[in-house]
């Protein structure tokens, strides 16, 4: 499609846009690796095969690799301002990975989790080049004969840092798409990440649960909302034979925003300072699930953080504020001998009435991905949802970021020791904020920001009925007579 001048209508809206977006608002630098080596991190004997299979899982096996998804320099950045590629990369203060945790067990259930330092990734990106859909069944494929998957027991997060790369495609220049050869890259990384884990020697393992409170750190934009998830979840898999660690599982629910809209350096923000100090202190690779931030992000109590606001010895600070939570809670985790997998997906077509988001499709061309026009706005079709057991926890994905008083409610569904709500799970479609979160907010924020930059108000509840969809609801997935855990 041929440019044309900027109109007076297009001017307001990038002041407009400009506007709403401004609220997604350490000294140890590291270069990324020029050949983006995929590291195996599992460890431990051999995992011996059962000779049978039984009806119920006994064994869990772990199977872990690594990735680096660095971009190159001038990669558009995720995460601040109106389309138009304002924010490149000029330098790199810290590696972007991606990391793969594969679960099976003895009863030939298996379940693959990614997490990617990334802004975001849409599962759609129209006939441009690969989404997020596309690259699971493309891990799907190159796993056929290792380990047998389908695309429901995949299940890709972003970190959401806004020093990462532009995955949705919202921050391209007008009636411009992500770069097809960016796409396929990253397509290329976490398959090869995929093949990775599945080659790795497998540990058989025990999953240990436990969660604490981080409060003061986080705060709710302009005090729109009392709702917060200040919990710090934490499943550790430890090895069976010795009871080391393997893997430990974080979830958190904070924007990574800390270096700011005017950092060009690539970072994974504070997930930075939480993997290197953790993964120093355990021996063992983490993996972050970003928890429901919608509207989330710094608390006084970073004021007594060394470093400048802005700064990455800020960043990396807040990072080991979170390492230290976990390291704190790892010594009264709860171990488990549920060995069982499940997961259950759906995909739904849910309205799209967020101002900001069809100003950017109708005005300014991006980001590309299917909608259909309706009389009240769009339709964006195949919204997919998803929930997963790991033995004695439940991970429910958000195709964007959730607002705390989702997870609030969702806590009070699962009957697992542990649940993991996760943002950005295999999609990134903005914020999906709780409606009773809208009507008691007495400032206005939430409506005049948080439902624009997203599926609108709407949105919300179609998730949250395509996850009631999926019948696990109070344990709804437990067969008969199973007892609570």
């Amino acid at each position: 499609m041929r440019s044309r001048p900027t109109t007076s209508l297009e001017a307001a809206l990038l002041a407009l846009l400009g506007l709403l977006t401004s609220t997604c608002s350490g000294d140890r630098a590291a270069a990324a690796g020029d050949g983006h080596e995929v590291v195996l991190e599992a460890a431990g004997p051999d995992a011996e095969a059962p000779e049978a299979t039984p009806a119920e899982p006994t064994r869990l096996y772990l199977r872990t690799a690594s990735v680096d998804i660095t971009p190159g320099l001038g990669t558009v950045l995720g995460g601040y301002g109106p389309p138009g590629g304002t924010r490149k990369a000029t330098g790199v203060n810290d590696p972007l990975l991606a990391t793969a945790a594969l679960f099976t067990n003895d009863a030939g259930q298996a379940l693959l989790l990614i997490s990617a330092d990334l802004e975001g990734w849409s599962a759609d990106q129209a006939d441009t080049g690969p989404g997020l859909r596309d690259v699971r069944a493309a891990v799907v494929d190159a796993l056929a004969d290792a380990v047998p998957l389908t695309a429901a027991q995949v299940l890709v997060g972003a970190s959401h840092s806004h020093s990462a790369t532009d995955m949705m495609g919202f921050w391209q220049k007008k009636n411009t798409p992500i770069p097809q050869s960016q796409l396929e890259q990253h397509r290329a990384w976490l398959v090869q990440l995929a093949l990775a884990a599945a080659s790795a020697q497998a540990v058989e393992v025990r999953l240990a649960t436990g969660s604490s409170l981080l409060s003061g750190y986080t705060t709710r934009d302009q005090a729109c909302s009392p709702e917060l998830d200040e919990a710090v979840g934490v499943l550790q898999a430890r090895r069976a034979i010795d009871g080391e660690p393997a893997l430990t599982v974080v979830s958190f629910a904070m924007h990574p925003t800390l270096l700011g809209v005017g950092n060009r350096k690539v970072s994974a923000d504070f997930v930075w300072g939480l993997r290197t100090e953790l993964e120093a202190a355990t021996g063992a690779p983490m993996l972050y699930l970003q928890g429901f931030e919608a509207a989330v992000h710094e608390g006084p109590a970073l004021e007594a953080l060394p470093g400048e606001p802005g700064s990455f010895e800020r960043a990396y600070a807040m990072g080991q504020v979170v390492a230290d939570a976990v390291l704190t809670t790892l010594p009264s985790l709860v171990e488990s001998t549920d060995a069982g997998l499940e997961s259950r997906a759906s995909a739904v077509d849910c309205p799209l009435t967020g101002e900001l988001l069809i100003a950017a499709i109708e005005r300014f061309g991006v980001p590309f991905r299917t909608w259909y026009k309706t009389e009240q706005g769009y339709t964006v079709p195949g919204v997919e949802v998803s929930w997963h057991r790991l033995g004695p926890a439940e991970l429910i994905a958000f195709p964007g970021e959730g607002s705390p008083g989702y997870a609030r409610k969702l806590r009070a569904l699962v009957v697992s020791p542990l649940a993991l709500p996760v943002s950005q799970g295999n999609d990134a479609l903005g914020y999906l904020v709780d409606p009773d979160e809208i009507a008691a907010d007495t400032t206005g924020q939430l409506a005049a920001n948080e439902l624009k930059m997203g599926l609108g108000a709407g949105g919300g509840p179609c998730v949250w009925d395509a996850q009631a969809a999926l019948g696990w609801f109070g344990g709804a997935w437990r067969s008969p007579g199973t007892p609570r855990r």
